[in-house]
C-alpha cells in the first residue's frame, strides 16, 4: 500500500460533461487552420458558389474513359468466360498476362501471338502494320492507339497516316447475365472491323499469329517458340461449315496438371 500522502487533483471537480467539452474544444482549435472553433463558422471562400458552369456539368451525361499515350501501359481488360483463367487485353492492343495454363502469373507470355493488317491501294501501294502501339521486332505498329474498357467490354482504335482504312477491334468476354452455363465457356471474342474512308476500293487482309501454347509451365514467358515446358506441338487446321479453326496439340510433352 502506497503510504505516501495523495495530492488532490486539480480536475476532481470536474463533471464528465465538462471534461468532454473541454476536450471537443481543444480538438477543434487543434484542426482549425484559423484558431476558430465557434459552432458554425465557415472559412470565406467557402461561402462563395461555385460558378453556373460547375452546376450544369452536375446533370451532364458521362462518357466512357479514352485511354491515350502514356496511359495505355496502365490498363488490361481480362479476356476469358468465369472460371476459366483469363488473356488480358493491353492498353496498347497486345496480348498479355496468359493466366490459362492452371497458373496464377502475370508476367506469363506466349510469345509470337499478334494481329496485323496489310492493305493495298488502287495505285498499288502495300502498307502493314501491326494492331498495337509499338514494334513488333522489324515489324512496325500503328502510329497510335486509343482504349475504351468497359467489362465485359472493350474497344480499341488504331490510327496510322499511312493506312488508307480505318481500324477497330471490339474485344468481349461470353458475359451472359443469369446464364452461369454459357458466362464460364473458355473463349474470348475479338472483332476487328476495317472500314474505306475514302472512294477508291482497297485490298484488306487480316493476320492472326498464334502460338501453339500446349505445354506452357505457366509460370514464364516464351521467347521465340523456346520453352523449357514445350515438347513437340502439333497444329491441324479444322474446317465446320463455314467457320475455320487450328487445333492445337503436342507429343511428347507432359503438361502440368493442377493438383
Amino acid at each position: 500500500m502506497d503510504t505516501r500522502r495523495s495530492r488532490k487533483c486539480k480536475c476532481a471537480d470536474v463533471s464528465r460533461r465538462d471534461l468532454l467539452k473541454l476536450g471537443a474544444g481543444a480538438t477543434a482549435l487543434a484542426v482549425s487552420p484559423s484558431g476558430k472553433a465557434e459552432v458554425g463558422h465557415f472559412p470565406p471562400e467557402a461561402k462563395v458558389p461555385p460558378p453556373k458552369a460547375w452546376w450544369d456539368a452536375l446533370f451532364d451525361r458521362g462518357g466512357p474513359i479514352r485511354y491515350t499515350g502514356a496511359s495505355l501501359k496502365k490498363v488490361a481488360l481480362p479476356l476469358g468466360g468465369i472460371g476459366t483463367g483469363s488473356i488480358a487485353l493491353h492498353g496498347t492492343g497486345r496480348l498479355v498476362q496468359w493466366q490459362i495454363f492452371n497458373m496464377i502469373d502475370k508476367r506469363c507470355g506466349v510469345d509470337d501471338s499478334f494481329f496485323a493488317v496489310r492493305t493495298r491501294s488502287k495505285d498499288g501501294r502495300i502498307v502493314a502494320r501491326v494492331l498495337q502501339e509499338g514494334d513488333l521486332g522489324d515489324l512496325p505498329g500503328v502510329e497510335a492507339v486509343e482504349f475504351v474498357g468497359e467489362y465485359p467490354l472493350a474497344n480499341i482504335t488504331f490510327s496510322d497516316k499511312a493506312l488508307p482504312v480505318e481500324v477497330r477491334l471490339e474485344a468481349l468476354n461470353p458475359m451472359i447475365p443469369l446464364n452461369e452455363k454459357d458466362s464460364a465457356l473458355p473463349c474470348a471474342i475479338l472483332l476487328y472491323k476495317v472500314k474505306n474512308p475514302g472512294r477508291d476500293p482497297v485490298q484488306v487482309r487480316l493476320l492472326a499469329a498464334q502460338q501453339n501454347g500446349v505445354g506452357h509451365s505457366g509460370n514464364s514467358a516464351s521467347k521465340g517458340v523456346e520453352l523449357d515446358s514445350y515438347g513437340s506441338n502439333t497444329n491441324e487446321v479444322v474446317r465446320d461449315g463455314g467457320l475455320t479453326g487450328i487445333r492445337m496439340g503436342a507429343v511428347g510433352c507432359d503438361p502440368p496438371r493442377a493438383e
